[in-house]
Parts: C-alpha cells; sequence; structure tokens
C-alpha cells in the first residue's frame, strides 16, 4: 500500500493513489530422511504505469512492490542470484536481484523447487532451480528474466563458525535487453550473456 498524494501547487506527483501493488509467496517443504525437499511460488504484483504529462513526469502513479524488500530475512532469498540484492551483479546496467529499483516497478512471478541434503550433522549439500518472469513491463520489454540453477555447500566447522560456498548460474532472459525495437551499433538486437556466480562466506557467530 502506498499512502496517497494530494493535488496542490508545488506537487509534481499530484495524483490519485491506491492499491496497485501487493503480491504474496507460498512455499512447501517435506523431509524424506536427510533430504529436505522443497518448492514455491513467489508473486509481486507489477505497475508499470507511464501515465502523466510532461510536467507531472514519467509513471507518476505506479507503485513499487514492497514484498520483496523483505527477503533479507532469508524467507525470500531461495535463488541466490535472482532473489538477491546483495550480489551487485548486474546485466545491461540493471542489477540482477530482483529486490533491486530496476525491477520492483515490474513486479515478479517466480517458480523454485530444490532440496537440501545432509549426509552428515555439520554439512549440508543444496540444490535448487528456479524460474522467473515479471508481471509487467514497459512496452516492447520482454517478460522473461531468466532460469538459475544454484548449487551450496554449508559446513559448520564449530559450533560457533560456519562456512558456506554457492555456485549459482542465471540462464538470463530477454528483461534484460530492455526495449527490444532498440538497436546496438552493429544492427543486431542486443547479446545478453549469462551470469556465473561463486560465493564464499565464513560466518562467525557470538553468543
Amino acid at each position: 500500500w502506498d499512502a496517497g498524494n494530494t493535488a496542490g501547487a508545488g506537487n509534481t506527483e499530484a495524483c490519485d493513489k491506491d492499491i496497485d501493488a501487493y503480491g504474496y509467496y507460498i512455499d512447501a517443504g517435506f523431509m524424506v530422511g536427510p533430504v529436505d525437499l522443497f518448492a514455491g511460488y513467489v508473486f509481486a504484483k507489477g505497475d508499470t504505469d507511464f501515465s502523466g504529462t510532461a510536467a507531472d513526469g514519467p509513471n507518476v502513479d505506479k507503485e513499487d512492490n514492497a514484498i520483496l524488500n523483505y527477503g533479507g530475512s532469508g524467507d525470500l532469498t531461495k535463488l541466490f542470484l535472482l532473489m538477491n540484492n546483495d550480489t551487485g551483479v548486474s546485466i545491461n546496467g540493471m542489477g540482477v536481484g530482483l529486490l533491486t529499483e530496476n525491477s520492483l516497478d515490474d513486479g515478479a512471478k517466480v517458480v523454485y523447487g530444490g532440496a537440501n541434503i545432509t549426509p552428515m550433522e555439520n554439512l549440508t549439500l543444496g540444490l535448487v532451480i528456479g524460474s522467473a518472469s515479471a508481471d509487467e513491463t514497459a512496452p516492447n520489454v520482454d517478460d522473461d528474466y531468466g532460469v538459475e540453477y544454484d548449487f551450496s555447500v554449508t559446513y559448520k566447522i564449530f559450533d560457533n563458525l560456519t562456512y558456506k560456498f554457492v555456485a549459482a548460474f542465471l540462464e538470463s532472459g530477454d528483461y534484460w535487453k530492455g526495449d527490444l525495437t532498440s538497436w546496438n551499433s552493429s544492427g543486431d538486437y542486443m547479446e545478453l550473456v549469462d551470469v556465473v556466480s561463486l560465493f564464499q562466506e565464513l560466518r562467525i557467530t557470538s553468543y
């Protein structure tokens, strides 16, 4: 929900605001011995409204969807690249994580599934795959964010010391090309590169 502005002198965003942005997520899991299977769906409504005049500025009546901003707790960060805005990874100048401003306006529809395997008490291996698309986009912009594959290793060295490794691969979707009617200098549509990310973390927990 976004509080509305009131019309008045000097207010360049004088427009009616309503509840145009909302979202939800569903996550389910099932344990089979040392294997924790999980799957889920995330929806964040897009609101790409290009109404308004030059005096008002573009997108004067759009609502950023806040559901994705709560991913810092870990509940919504199932995918290391597409659902994480802390990696600093970008494609075509746009942040990859769905928590970035680039994609908040467009919303998201994410389906994911995977498994965490614990062969030893202090060792967990994780596998997850997810596919994401935008809910709404600007004209001539594709809605496909891409498909991501993640592998992780979490090893508890001591009670207060944990090592984590993540290898993430994103098969980039055409969303990152931006306006598909734009041409580059060679006369071809922009070609995207897939993203590979390797992450290591050594975390000390104080009690």
